[in-house]
Parts: C-alpha cells; structure tokens; sequence
C-alpha cells in the first residue's frame, strides 16, 4: 500500500517501557498541586482497585457526539473499571503511544510507598482524538545554539504533550 508505515514489531514493547518508567522510576508526587501538609493521598491500609488485567485491542469506537468528526490515527479511548480491568482500544501504533501517555499522567507515586502508585480517577472512560493534525513545534537551531541534550529533552518534552512534528531550522543558507 503506498504511503503506509511500516511498524516495528516491538513499537508497543517500547512504549509500555515508557509508560512503566514515567509511573513508577520517575516516581511523580503532586505535592504542589495541594496545601502544604494536606493529607491528598489516599491511605495505603484502606480500600484499593487494583489493575488485574490490560487490555489492548486495535478497534475504536467513538460516539457520533465527538467533537473530532475526522477521527484521527492518534485515537483513542481509556477505560479503568472498578474491578480493575483496563481497556485501551485504539486505531494504530501512534494511538498507543497517545494513550499511555495520557495513562502515565493518571497516575502519581506515593509519598508513604517506595512502589505504590495510584490514581484518583477510576473507575473513569477517556474518549480523545486530536483536534489538529499538525500539533508541532519549531526550533530554530541555526541562529541559536541548542546543546544535544537540550534538544533530546525537548522531543522527549514533545511526546508528553502530543505533540507530533519538530521543523529543526538547522541552516540559514539559501540554498
């Protein structure tokens, strides 16, 4: 077929690796999103859902309502039941990438655990696709001197946010 992509194999391997470690080695805690002191978290001895079960499945349904009729490759939908089932249905690999991006920042670590993670959204449905199909970002490395590693924290930053194009401004030649 002309134009398509051709995936690795291992393209869902690797974003679950991305996935594990911004949830559990990065180890997030909103502690700037509550008072100081508060008690946010919610009690490791209490009642807990836990996720049993990961399902992935490559078909998507998104209701007629949605405010994206052209859906796009990047949907997806995310559901977490209450007995700890998760259901990630998507349309391609980049919808994969999209969604666990999306699941990464549902869960925070916490402060009382050196494993325990958790979210205080389930059980809860997330329906997305993206408004616009050129989410991208301009770095203009010609004029501006930008060491490697920025840039490389800069695409990392991108995939955080869905954002899908980097334009490198590297010459300012006419050619």
């Amino acid at each position: 077929m002309p134009g398509a992509i051709n995936y690795p194999q291992d393209l869902l391997e690797v974003a679950f690796q991305r996935f594990k470690s911004r949830v559990f080695s990065e180890r997030f805690v909103p502690y700037k999103f509550h008072p100081r002191k508060a008690q946010f978290e919610p009690s490791l001895d209490g009642t807990r859902i836990f996720i049993k079960e990961i399902i992935i499945e490559g078909s998507l349904v998104m209701s007629q309502e949605s405010e994206h009729p052209a859906v796009s490759r990047d949907a997806y939908s995310i559901g977490i039941s209450s007995d700890g089932t998760m259901l990630i249905s998507i349309l391609s690999p980049e919808g994969n990438l999209r969604a666990l991006e999306t699941l990464a920042q549902l869960f925070y670590a916490h402060s009382g655990s050196e494993k325990d993670v958790y979210t205080l959204y389930a059980p809860l449905v997330v329906k997305d696709a993206l408004a616009f199909e050129h989410r991208g970002l301009n770095l203009d490395i010609s004029r501006n001197w930008i060491p490697p590693q920025d840039v490389l924290r800069t695409i990392e930053a991108m995939g955080f946010n869905k954002l899908n194009k980097l334009h490198l401004h590297a010459t300012d030649a006419q050619s």
